[in-house]
């Protein structure tokens, strides 16, 4: 269980974060790609594909060049942050990330970077570091770290943390939708499959349908044997894998 769960907040904490095709959807303080002008816009992906390349000073070069004319533009911290994070800097890439989630609490890229860097997997006091910083943290940004410890817990095999961390953060702003995900993870695997189902609702409202969060509500259909729960994850399966 617990590859599966390092596997699972792996991949959903990746998810539109990838440098080689980021996604252009994700809103950042009203903000998105597609509102830069061409010539920004280029450069900003340049900046990015130079991530993907390992070619750091010139991305941070080009990603820089782009802060002065949009500081509140919060992606571009968090792509920072990625050339740092990859070039072995984790205490400059926590500041980038830091910066964007200040930006915007809701940026759901800036929280999940964030997530990863702090809560290594073979680190036994990452947990207790990432409840620290949720318990501390201003109330606007209580709900994304919350919903990080959440993961955390998950990674270090602890889903009865994971699923009370999830909860808190579920008070803290009910319309983060992340954090059912998690809970339906830890729910999983406290064997409360019934409890499963309305989480994951609650994530595929915001998200649609996830590879991940499908297998999942299948794995808990069927340990609950609920034929309508287990029909509705395989067609959800057999009309992805028919496109």
């Amino acid at each position: 269980m617990r590859y599966l769960a390092v596997l699972l907040l792996s991949s959903t904490l990746l998810a539109c974060t990838t440098t080689q095709g980021t996604s252009t959807s994700i809103k950042s303080s009203g903000m998105t790609i597609e509102s830069l002008p061409e010539t920004d816009k280029l450069t900003y992906q340049m900046g990015v594909g130079y991530i993907g390349s390992g070619e750091y000073q010139v991305a941070n070069e080009k990603l820089m060049s782009l802060v002065k004319k949009y500081p509140d533009f919060s992606e571009l911290y968090v792509m920072l942050g990625v050339s740092q994070e990859r070039q072995g800097k984790k205490s400059d890439a926590i500041a980038f990330y830091s910066k964007a989630i200040a930006i915007n609490p809701m940026d759901r890229m800036a929280v999940k970077h964030y997530a990863m860097i702090q809560c290594g997997p073979y680190d036994a006091s990452a947990t207790e570091t990432m409840a620290r910083i949720a318990d501390n943290a201003p109330s606007e940004l209580k709900a994304g770290m919350y919903s990080a410890a959440a993961a955390c817990y998950l990674v270090h095999k602890n889903p009865v943390k994971g699923n009370e961390y999830a909860d808190r953060a579920i008070a803290a702003n009910p319309n983060y939708a992340d954090t059912y995900y998690f809970k339906a993870i830890a729910l999983n695997e406290l064997n409360r499959q019934n409890e499963v189902f309305p989480a994951l609702d609650r994530y595929h409202d915001a998200y649609g349908y996830e590879p991940n969060s499908v297998y999942l509500g299948l794995e808990a259909a069927k340990k609950a044997r609920d034929q309508a729960e287990i029909s509705k994850y395989e067609n959800v399966i057999a009309m992805n894998q028919g496109q």
